[in-house]
């Protein structure tokens, strides 16, 4: 069977990029097999760093990017039992493009667009549809804080989730 392309269109997805990915990764193995993460890294997730801060970190950039936690289809099959899993997207290869949403304009002025050219690529999308006739939510923080407590876990509370929120569009290949 040949592959098939599937047009995407989704409003307001939380774009997952590879340090969130890190972030992910690192929060699922510290939780399952602690042992295997780098030891200095291991003892300062213990002492409170959140696990987006250390997938940032550049004291653990080389031993991060050698194990391949900035990986994006890896965070997505890390996340197969999670509560968030239903609400993900998953494309092998996006060629498209996303901008920053409406209404998030302010909330993240400086955004650029982003593009993909058959590049793997995960979204978070919102758990309320809109219809004809209501908003999906009332106001932008709202979506904010539901993006906040799905993905609080793994990025923190002080993650900037606001600078993350996308209109994306394209098509993806499967």
């Amino acid at each position: 069977m040949g592959m098939q392309t599937y047009p995407l269109e989704e409003r307001a997805a939380l774009v997952i990029d590879e340090t969130m990915a890190a972030a992910i990764l690192l929060s699922c193995i510290h939780a399952k097999h602690p042992a295997d993460l780098d030891a200095g890294l291991r003892d300062e997730i213990e002492e409170g760093v959140t696990y987006y801060e250390a997938a940032n970190s550049e004291t653990y950039h080389d031993w991060l990017e050698q194990n391949d936690y900035f990986d994006i289809e890896e965070a997505y099959d890390a996340l197969e039992n999670a509560i968030i899993y239903d609400q993900l997207i998953w494309c092998n290869e996006l060629s498209g493009g996303a901008e920053v949403a409406d209404g998030f304009k302010d909330l993240n002025p400086n955004g650029e667009d982003l593009d993909w050219d058959s590049e793997p690529a995960l979204f978070l999308t919102t758990k309320n549809q809109s219809t004809l006739f209501k908003a999906a939510y009332d106001n932008p923080a709202e979506l904010v804080e539901e993006y906040r407590r799905l993905m609080e876990p793994y990025l923190g509370e002080d993650f900037d989730y606001a600078a993350h929120i996308y209109d994306v569009s394209g098509s993806y290949y499967c």
